[in-house]
């Protein structure tokens, strides 16, 4: 079966923003008083958003004495400040070949899209930031799907917008819960080596070092 396009996760795979939000959550948390342990942390990675907020939620229950104005307008709002949000350093944190690697793919004749448990906002910043939006065909975030990551929802919604069988695809993730939710869509997985959270990325059957390695993989599939 000939490889039509490829599908990407976007935190630790377009853009590297794992390490950098969760020392964002570390800092915001330590300076009330609140210290989290570094495999908390690993867990949310990969994660759908309302596991998220419930972390979060439950972090913010163990701050003493909080802050009224933070309470008011909610512990996310109060946590914005603590995260990158400019198109620089977006842009900054984009993964080494990221463009050239697209360009390739689709000079291939490839579709590309992206399948993201981050909110739709979120990824069309860096897009945007990246100067990458053109290159995707189709962007499906976790909110346009009821279950998020591991459950395959959001890859069989891309597949559906691509207009494409499982098998014509890959799927490029960095997480368990991504590869999880790719296999159960039928979608051979991609793994872009990850040491720094903890991932066995065990159900991949390719392991790559940088996004480049993708044009040899469409070559020879």
């Amino acid at each position: 079966m000939a490889l039509k396009a490829v599908i990407f996760d976007m935190d630790g795979v377009l853009v590297d923003t794992e390490a950098s939000y969760q020392e964002s959550i570390r800092r915001f948390f330590a300076e009330r008083g609140v210290r989290i342990l570094e495999e908390e942390l690993h867990s949310i990675v990969g994660s759908s958003y309302s596991f998220y907020s419930g972390r979060v939620a439950g972090w913010w229950e163990q701050v003493k004495d909080p802050d009224p104005a933070e309470v008011a307008m909610g512990v996310e709002k109060a946590m914005d400040p603590y995260f990158i949000s400019t198109p620089e350093e977006i842009a900054a944190l984009a993964k080494p070949g990221l463009r050239e690697t697209l360009h390739g793919l689709k000079a291939r004749r490839l579709k590309l899209a992206v399948a993201s448990a981050s909110p739709l906002r979120d990824i069309e910043a860096v897009l945007s930031a990246c100067r990458i939006t053109e290159s995707f065909d189709s962007a499906i975030s976790g909110q346009d799907v009821e279950e998020s990551k591991p459950n395959p929802a959001i890859y069989l919604a891309t597949l559906a917008a691509l207009d494409l069988r499982a098998e014509e695809c890959v799927a490029v993730e960095d997480s368990d819960v991504g590869i999880a939710a790719a296999r159960a869509a039928g979608i051979p997985v991609v793994a872009l080596r990850e040491r720094r959270f903890g991932f066995s990325q065990a159900g991949a059957r390719w392991t790559i070092d940088a996004l480049p390695e993708l044009l040899n993989l469409a070559d020879s599939y």
